[in-house]
């Protein structure tokens, strides 16, 4: 089997595995969720990279919305708290 086609099977195998996610607004910034995540519920959250150094590695938000019409790239919910 060629390169190509072992790659293209890797590639399948980890989509495969990959959790659900979902689109959620926290604070007004759009997050990826888990499906189980609902509106009121505490959330950890990384800090954008430009600001670590003043605010830390994370900080905490509360999910607004399940919805958004953001298209573009997002980062994801670490961890759901309450």
């Amino acid at each position: 089997m060629s390169d190509y086609w072992i790659e293209l099977l890797n590639y399948n195998h980890k989509r495969k595995n990959q959790k659900i996610m979902k689109k959620v607004i926290v604070n007004g910034y759009t997050y990826e969720a888990p499906t189980t995540v609902k509106v009121g519920d505490k959330v950890l959250l990384p800090t954008a990279h430009w600001l670590r150094e003043f605010k830390g590695d994370t900080w905490e938000g509360v999910v607004t919305s399940e919805e958004s019409d953001y298209d573009g790239p997002c980062s994801r919910i670490i961890e759901v708290i309450a």
